[in-house]
């Protein structure tokens, strides 16, 4: 029998893939960003991934690996790791070498923002831009056929930049009057060649919108954010209702604590709406 034939009929070691952060995929944003899914519709994040979907993932994370450390490396502002010692150069643009070992090969890291509510979010980038205030840059992957109609930033990307200006306006950070926190670049990105660009004539994998500061259009989410981290500090006061509108939803399923959701021996005092 040929080996093709073998190959053929022998489980495909590529269909066993596992994402190496796929368990903690649905907490690679912070709960809140779980939320904005939820209220428009998205899918949230599952806990394991497929192969198809984990090569999807990486490559986007390859692209924004090339867009911290290589692409916009020299005008890049974050958190700049040594893999060899473990120091971390905090909030400055990319160091020559590392102060504790010389190293030349840091590496970028995305500075995380935290909220009073218990909410945080991370940029993909801040660019020094030559101007006063530094500026705030979502990178986004798509497909063709998500990125050929596209004419306006995507409504889950909408409603999380804008969250995100309002986290860092009201985090603690020492660094956070540097930023321009009147809003954001959502820029996105072409899996593939691009195309020809009708404005600047020339052809580009990329399309970039501005997405303004809405602090009213986002105080719903804060007060979710506050109900989900009242009810991990054991504050019933303000225990949330669930996501799942009946036990037959979809996301139920594969719940862990489905029965003690509809069990009623644990009330909402908190509703979303």
């Amino acid at each position: 029998m040929c080996r093709l034939r073998i190959y053929s009929i022998k489980p495909s070691p590529w269909s066993s893939l596992r994402d190496p952060w796929a368990t903690s995929t649905r907490r690679h944003s912070p709960p809140v960003v779980d939320i904005v899914r939820a209220k428009l519709g998205r899918k949230q994040y599952p806990h394991t991934i497929d192969a198809p979907m984990q090569i999807t993932f990486h490559e986007g994370k390859d692209k924004q690996h090339r867009l911290n450390n290589s692409w916009l490396r020299d005008r890049m502002v974050g958190n700049w790791g040594c893999p060899h010692c473990g120091k971390v150069h905090e909030f400055c643009r990319a160091p020559v070498y590392c102060t504790q070992c010389l190293s030349k090969n840091l590496q970028y890291q995305e500075v995380v923002f935290y909220h009073p509510t218990g909410a945080q979010g991370s940029l993909d980038a801040i660019i020094d831009v030559g101007k006063p205030l530094l500026r705030l840059v979502e990178f986004k992957i798509l497909g063709t056929k998500d990125w050929e109609p596209l004419k306006a930033p995507l409504g889950e990307h909408r409603m999380r930049s804008k969250l995100y200006l309002e986290i860092i306006k009201d985090s603690n950070h020492p660094q956070k009057h540097l930023i321009d926190l009147t809003r954001i670049h959502v820029l996105y990105c072409l899996r593939g060649y691009g195309r020809l660009d009708p404005v600047k004539k020339r052809i580009s994998p990329f399309k970039e919108y501005v997405i303004q500061e809405d602090p009213d259009g986002v105080a719903e989410y804060f007060r979710m954010a506050m109900a989900v981290t009242a009810s991990k500090n054991a504050d019933w006061h303000l225990f949330p209702e669930g996501i799942c509108a009946t036990i037959m939803d979809k996301r139920c399923h594969s719940c862990s604590v489905q029965k003690e959701c509809f069990s009623g021996h644990y009330p909402a005092t908190y509703l979303w709406k």
